[in-house]
């Protein structure tokens, strides 16, 4: 490995093996000689987790949606899935809180009749996964309630008229 530049304390070990264990060692070094190397705690090197897969929008009864995921590969645990929505067309996205701790959520307080974008991914230790993107689904509105119902008595063929 190069030495790193002398001016900064800092360095990019480059090319490691995800799993392995490595064990670093550091010394300075000046015009009058070495001091002694010093080891660093070791290390094992982990990836965040993959995208995860088969993200599932469907819609409520109460014009919600209820999206659900498959789990990612990890290295490590997942601490929580990050998971944000937008009106189609619009550039901001709003995250859904508090983080769920499992593979799905709800989300709500949508507009009537509109098109939405979801992603989700994955956080543990190591760090976030990248956004993965559901089908966009578009909400219903409910239909209001029927009046001015009027109720005309005919008979013809057993038959009664609304």
């Amino acid at each position: 490995m190069e030495s790193p530049n002398p001016t900064t304390r800092q360095t990019t070990i480059r090319n490691v093996d995800i799993g392995s264990v490595y064990n670093v060692q550091v010394r300075a070094v000046s015009d009058v000689g070495s001091g002694q190397w010093r080891s660093a705690t070791s290390q094992r090197i982990y990836r965040v987790p993959s995208q995860v897969s088969n993200i599932q929008m469907t819609r409520t009864v109460s014009g919600n949606f209820r999206v659900t995921w498959n789990q990612p590969n990890s290295d490590r645990p997942i601490q929580y899935y990050e998971v944000r929505y937008r009106k189609e067309g619009l550039s901001s996205w709003t995250s859904v809180t508090p983080n769920p701790t499992t593979r799905q959520t709800t989300i709500g307080n949508v507009d009537k009749g509109s098109v939405y974008n979801v992603q989700v991914r994955a956080v543990s230790d190591v760090g976030s996964g990248q956004w993965r993107s559901a089908t966009s689904q578009r909400t219903y509105r409910v239909p209001s309630q029927v009046s001015n119902i009027q109720f005309t008595q005919t008979v013809s063929n057993g038959m009664i008229n609304l």
